[in-house]
């Protein structure tokens, strides 16, 4: 729930209550509306257009932009910016309330708090009935495990995984190139 002492706007599809009819708007916008723009490369969905000209920017575009720590290469400075952030950056200034974790971006800390402190998991696989706790999650799985759905390809060679992980085992392992 946002900060305020008094909230005057509640969703109708589950607790969530906001000071704001905007941030109203933007919760049901993030967790109850179908994803309805698809990705033609990867088969991923988006509720907006614009996320889906970011993410094909960021996923499918060619990535020549190079970090100066690590050589690692990006399609745009937003991701590059990010990167050294989240990796090169030695300070965690966001600290769990609940336990001693502290990450290094605010994003960080949220997805933490999701996935180790919260307990319901409102959102289910009708496929499999798995449950989780956001519904980009959900997708993602649906995504992955039920549609076979592969959007990390490699640079050096054919191959194209599923998710980012198994892409850089097999950068790793095939290519002895540790990311």
């Amino acid at each position: 729930m946002e900060d305020s002492a008094e909230v005057l706007f509640s969703c109708k599809h589950c607790d969530y209550k906001a000071n704001q009819k905007e941030k109203l708007y933007r919760h049901v916008r993030n967790n109850h509306t179908e994803r309805t723009v698809i990705c033609n490369e990867c088969d991923a969905r988006f509720k907006m257009s614009s996320l889906l000209k970011g993410h094909i920017k960021s996923v499918h575009s060619p990535k020549t932009i190079e970090c100066d720590q690590c050589k690692k290469l990006f399609a745009t400075n937003g991701s590059l910016n990010y990167h050294k952030k989240v990796v090169h950056c030695k300070e965690k200034a966001f600290a769990c309330s609940d336990c001693d974790s502290k990450f290094t971006t605010s994003v960080g800390l949220r997805f933490h708090i999701l996935r180790a402190h919260t307990l319901e998991k409102n959102y289910k696989c009708s496929a499999c009935s798995k449950l989780f706790v956001r519904a980009c999650d959900l997708y993602r799985h649906i995504r992955v495990v039920h549609r076979g759905s592969r959007c990390f390809k490699c640079e050096h060679c054919p191959y194209v995984g599923k998710e980012k992980a198994t892409l850089k085992r097999h950068c790793r392992t095939v290519h002895g190139i540790v990311q």
